[in-house]
Parts: structure tokens; sequence; C-alpha cells
């Protein structure tokens, strides 16, 4: 650590073993009266130009030395006298390269010391590509990209909280990776960085980000591709989670798959009811919600309510022919229904006259299998698209059959960017339909905008595709087709 003339220190002392440490009680704070060689003073030297030294402080309390040093090479030494002193270039000539000067006490202890260059190779400028500055990032593992520093042999990147060092990690010449352990969550940090030439820190080139730390993220839940309700002897049940990358663990006794599971590699093959309890597990993230299916081997005719919305006054993008939400969800829901009934499957549907706890009620009575309600979205500022759709919660017994939905529909969904794939959300009791206390196996689906032209678009005019698409999906997953 480099401390200037007039600059203030404070130290604490910490004692500490390998189980503890404990911080004195304490602060000592240490001002600095040495003399000190200015920041002001050139860190480069040019060929034939004489090399001038600023120094801070008194240098009249006791006697001090300057020496300028190449390597174990001593070029120059002169007792100071005055606070700006005047190097004549010919000391310098033939030694290229980093310089050294010292400001040595009467004790002939080293008091402060300064690098100088002479003719140095130097280093274009540097740029940070990734991340962008002032990006929230979740906690992990962060590789920062960048682009220029010619001529650098080295790039380090340091981590600063504020003025506080945390960090530095030496990189490549395009990107460097600092561990996820490195930051806290919730916190902001500025990351610097130099290319230079050797380790020449003071003539490097820098540039600088914010960014800030978000939470840590939870890897998607475990979900299955059939109807575990009911399975049909010998099915190869499959496990997927949404999360790339992620371990799937599971154990089919009902014991705690974190500990006792396996990794699972390839489709289950179910002959008998077992307890099947998941998790997905990814280096830096929380481990998934640990959720239990109930397998059995059996067969039953499916049981589907759909609820197409009731909403008239909810209006699209008229030019595209979007009427209202009630009227265009319907159609699509006729074309559902039509699948649904030709496979088999046993369907009902509300009235769009009532309302959804008489819809609920109808559900529960005709013990529905799976109770999916249907809609399309608006945004406040109609500037907002994609696709979404919501089961109460990480655990709900329709996690399974929401995601196998979601993801068929999606795969034809035109307008994809990183902003429409929304995903499957969960609404935490603030969905009627879905809510398990009202209903054990709910889904409600927000196919797209109305209030988005090419959103509202594709709900008109592929009507037929997306509910072919959807009810193929729920097909399926009962085993029906």
């Amino acid at each position: 650590m480099r401390i200037a003339y007039n600059q203030e220190v404070y130290i604490n002392a910490i004692a500490q073993n390998q189980e503890l440490s404990k911080k004195s009680s304490n602060t000592y704070k240490y001002i600095s009266k040495e003399p000190t060689i200015s920041e002001n003073t050139s860190h480069i030297i040019t060929s034939d130009n004489d090399v001038y030294i600023n120094i801070l402080g008194d240098i009249k309390q006791e006697k001090y030395t300057l020496r300028l040093k190449h390597q174990n090479i001593t070029l120059y030494e002169t007792i100071i006298n005055d606070n700006s002193i005047k190097i004549a270039y010919d000391y310098l000539k033939g030694y290229d390269g980093r310089l050294t000067a010292y400001i040595i006490n009467s004790d002939n202890y080293i008091v402060n010391e300064f690098n100088i260059y002479n003719n140095p190779i130097l280093v274009g400028n540097i740029y940070i590509t990734s991340p962008s500055n002032n990006l929230s990032i979740n906690w992990d593992d962060l590789t920062v990209t960048y682009q220029g520093g010619d001529n650098a042999t080295k790039y380090l990147l340091k981590i600063y909280n504020g003025k506080k060092y945390i960090a530095s990690f030496e990189g490549t010449n395009n990107q460097v990776t600092i561990p996820a352990k490195t930051f806290k969550t919730n916190t902001s940090y500025t990351l610097e960085l130099l290319a230079m030439y050797n380790d020449y820190e003071e003539i490097a080139k820098k540039t600088t980000i914010d960014i800030f730390i978000k939470n840590q993220l939870e890897v998607k839940p475990v979900t299955v591709d059939y109807n575990y309700n009911y399975l049909r002897s010998g099915t190869k049940l499959t496990l997927a989670t949404q999360t790339k990358g992620a371990t799937i663990k599971y154990t089919t006794n009902g014991k705690d798959p974190v500990k006792y599971g396996i990794v699972y590699q390839n489709p289950i093959i179910i002959t008998e009811n077992m307890t099947l309890k998941t998790v997905a597990i990814k280096k830096n993230q929380k481990n998934s919600a640990i959720n239990t299916y109930k397998l059995k081997v059996g067969y039953k005719t499916p049981v589907v309510y759909l609820s197409p919305s009731n909403q008239y006054l909810n209006f699209g993008v008229s030019s595209v022919g979007y009427t209202n939400e009630r009227e265009q969800m319907n159609k699509v829901a006729d074309y559902i229904e039509q699948k649904l009934k030709e496979s088999g499957i046993i369907v009902y549907r509300n009235n769009p006259q009532d309302d959804m706890s008489k819809w609920l009620s109808e559900s529960r009575n005709v013990k529905s299998d799976l109770h999916f309600a249907i809609h399309s979205n608006a945004s406040a500022n109609h500037n907002t698209k994609g696709m979404e759709i919501f089961v109460d919660d990480k655990t709900s017994p329709a996690l399974s059959i929401a995601t196998k939905i979601y993801r068929n529909l999606y795969a034809i969904y035109p307008n994809k960017d990183a902003t429409t794939d929304r995903g499957v959300r969960y609404a935490q009791g603030s969905l009627g339909e879905v809510k398990e206390i009202n209903i054990k196996n709910g889904v409600l689906i927000e196919i797209a905008f109305h209030d988005y032209e090419e959103d509202a678009r594709w709900l008109v005019d592929k009507q037929k595709e997306i509910g072919y698409n959807i009810a193929n999906s729920i097909i399926d997953y009962f085993q029906m087709n």
C-alpha cells in the first residue's frame, strides 16, 4: 500500500485462528508526514526529455536522499534540497523500461517510491463489452469480456465496493471470470479493467463499469412428461427442468432426493406404484423445490374442464380482426374441445355468462383432472408481447402439464425474443382458477397480448393451430394418443 504525505490510514488489529477471529475494539489513526513523490509527476519519459520529480511534504525536518534506479543499477542520486528536482536525460539514456525513484531518510529507510517509465511500449484503449454498465446481474460466476488493449501482455480486473478494494483477477486477451463467491447479494460493485504491458500498472489503460449483484437464482423445479396419477404399465417417464445445465436427482421410495437421490440419466420405466421425489441442482444456484409425484399404474378416462375468458370488455387490435377477449378465447376453446373429444377425453366447458365461483364448483363436481383457463393478455402501454402460463406454486400438481402446454405452444409462437418467453409463473394464491384451495389441477394461460399488433394478428389468424397445439399437449400428457 502506497501512503502519501498527509494521507490518513485507519488500522485495526485482528487476531484469528482456524475457527475464530476477533477485531480489536480501538482503531489507530496514522497520518503520514514523510515526504512523498507527487502523483502529478509524469510516469512516462520520452527520449531526450529531462525528468522533473515533484515532492510533497517537509524535506527540511531531516536529511532525505532521492535515488533513481534501473533494476539494481543506481542511475542518479542526490540530497533533496528542493521540492522539485530536475534530472537530466543523459543519466537515463540506454535504460529503457521501468525506473524507480526512492526517497530515503537519514536512517537509510525507504519512505516512498515512485515508478517512471523510459520509452515504454504503450497500450491501446480497452473497452468492456459485457456486462454493460449499470447492469443488474444474478449472483453467479461472472465472465467479463473486453476488446482493445493493443500491445498489452497482461489484463487485470479489480473489484471495488465503493472505495473498498475486494479482489483482483488476471484475464486472457478477451475475458476474465470472477467466481460467484467474490460477490455478496444485493450489493453494488465497480469493475476496473487494466490492460498493461508487462506489469507496468501505472501506465496501464483503464476502463470501469458499475454493476449490481442481485439474489441467487433458484433452479427450476423438476417436471414429468405424463399424468402421474394414472400411468400405463411400462411407461418411460421423463424428468426435466427448465434450468439448463442443472443436474436432476430423484428417489423412488419417498426419501429426500438431496441426501439420498441418484442422478437422473435415462427415463424411468414405471411398472408399479411408487413415490417419486425430485430435485434439480446447479452450481451457484439454490436447489429447486422438492417435488413429490405419487405415481399410480392404472387407467382412467381423463376429464378436462375448459374455462375460456368471459371478459368481453377487453378489446384487442381491431385492425387485425381481434374483437374482444371473450369472443376470441372461446373460438380457441372450440378447437381445443373438438380435438380433445376426438381423442376420447371427457370435456366440460364453462358458461361465459356465469362467474368464476360457478365454474370452479362445476369443475370440482365433475372431478376434473385438469381445469384449464384460457386468456389473452394486455399491458398498460400496449407495447408488450409474449406468452405466460400460471400454476399456483412451484410444487403445484398442475406444474408438469402447464410446462408441457407452454413449451409446445411457445415453439410455434412467432414473435420470439429475449422478453417474450415469460414461462411458467406462480400465482401464489392470486388467481382463483389455479389456487389449490379452489381447484387441485388448475392452469391459466395468457396465450399472447391482444393489444400488441403482431400478437393479436397471430391470435386471430392461427386460432385452429393454437387450439390444436394445446389440445395435443393435453392428449399426450394423459397418454390418450
